[in-house]
């Protein structure tokens, strides 16, 4: 299995070891999916995937980056320890819960949701042109 981890929010997929030649479409189907569970709008998922349809893979060097990497590789093998039936989908979503110190012990899927779909400023004084 591959984890495919963003390196802002930490919302991380995985997605079955299998070929090159589809590596792109399962990423991006799997990524979809996890939008649709952490309830991302269905506007703003398709904009995000086709923002995605060109991917550049990097080598990771960001020490808080790596380090919630290694902790999710330990919660996705534990949870297949625990639950051979346990699909693919259901882990990533479950990593989109758990608290990331790089995040200040927030939610990977509460940081996608800051930045992509953002709640409305309350309060907020705008001018106004009369």
């Amino acid at each position: 299995m591959i984890v495919l981890t963003n390196e802002t929010t930490l919302l991380s997929v995985v997605i079955p070891f299998k070929e090159v030649r589809s590596f792109h479409a399962r990423f991006l189907e799997s990524l979809e999916l996890l939008f649709h569970s952490i309830a991302l709008s269905s506007k703003d998922t398709c904009a995000e995937l086709e923002e995605m349809k060109v991917v550049q893979l990097t080598q990771n060097t960001n020490r808080k980056t790596l380090g919630s990497m290694n902790d999710f590789v330990f919660h996705v093998r534990t949870a297949l320890d625990r639950n051979r039936n346990a699909t693919l989908e259901q882990i990533s979503f479950d990593l989109s819960g758990i608290p990331c110190a790089p995040l200040k012990y927030g939610y990977p899927r509460e940081a996608v949701l800051e930045i992509i779909d953002p709640p409305p400023h309350r309060g907020q004084i705008t001018e106004r042109n009369n």
